[in-house]
């Protein structure tokens, strides 16, 4: 009896065995299945999540399209240019970028396009030179009513130039200007000196003020020359007198205005305007 029963309970836990393997084999087989599925549906739900961004955008992109041009009227957008798209633009649209960019940007090199330091240079130096020598006028000295002779002040004189860009802050438009300067310390210890503001592409002269102090003649008409020559103008142009003759006006070729002021005893200023 006992074999029979040691042989029945061998079997039970073969049996058993074969139960507990069947049932790890089935659990097994269900864990890979639903692995399977997971993966599946996070790749499928990926998929659509990123479908579903693409058509989000695309219906924002149409709202702001139709935002900007699906209007009845339309902003008014005016480009002036002639020639190539390199050239510079007319003389009387870079005026008035002249006077509409006000704020100033670091100074730069030029770029290959733009005149270099030492074009500015030359022209603030033929600047100084044609202000002086209209200054002394016919005086056979040559030299100013200060006792300063003109070539000693031309062989002694410095010059400076610099390039910036300015801007308008509302529109983003910008203009690149040289700044350059002529400079003599005389013998009183004063210095003279012609500013002047110089495009960065054409010989043309926005602005030029010429400082002399008590020493300075001013004649309406020769104060004009060394601007006229600079923007290719004739001397022929007619001035119209302001403000009790402190302001004078020439009106050029292109419409564009050259305005003269002068403080007695300190400085004079023109500018294209």
């Amino acid at each position: 009896m006992n074999k029979g029963f040691s042989a029945w309970l061998r079997k039970a836990r073969r049996s058993r065995k074969k139960a507990m393997q069947t049932v790890r084999g089935s659990e097994t087989g269900n864990r890979t299945r639903h692995t399977r599925l997971v993966y599946t549906a996070l790749s499928v739900g990926t998929v659509l999540v990123a479908y579903l961004l693409v058509l989000a955008n695309i219906g924002v992109f149409s709202l702001m399209e139709r935002g900007l041009y699906d209007r009845e009227t339309y902003l008014a957008v005016n480009i002036v240019s002639a020639g190539g798209i390199t050239d510079p633009l007319s003389r009387s649209a870079r005026v008035e970028l002249y006077r509409s960019c006000t704020m100033q940007g670091k100074d730069r090199s030029p770029l290959p396009e733009e005149r270099t330091r030492s074009d500015a240079i030359e022209q603030i130096k033929t600047l100084w030179e044609q202000t002086l020598q209209n200054t002394v006028g016919q005086r056979p000295s040559g030299t100013l009513t200060g006792g300063e002779s003109i070539d000693r002040i031309l062989r002694n004189s410095r010059y400076t130039a610099t390039l910036h860009d300015f801007y308008n802050e509302e529109t983003n438009a910008r203009i690149a200007i040289w700044g350059a300067q002529a400079y003599y310390t005389a013998s009183d210890k004063r210095v003279y000196c012609l500013s002047a503001e110089l495009d960065s592409r054409t010989s043309d002269v926005y602005s030029m003020t010429v400082a002399l102090f008590d020493v300075i003649e001013s004649d309406a008409d020769l104060d004009f020359y060394p601007m006229l020559d600079a923007l290719g103008e004739p001397h022929s142009v007619t001035s119209t007198g302001v403000s009790a003759g402190t302001a004078t006006t020439l009106t050029l070729s292109d419409g564009t205005r050259l305005i003269r002021e002068t403080q007695p005893g300190v400085q004079r200023y023109l500018t294209l305007q």
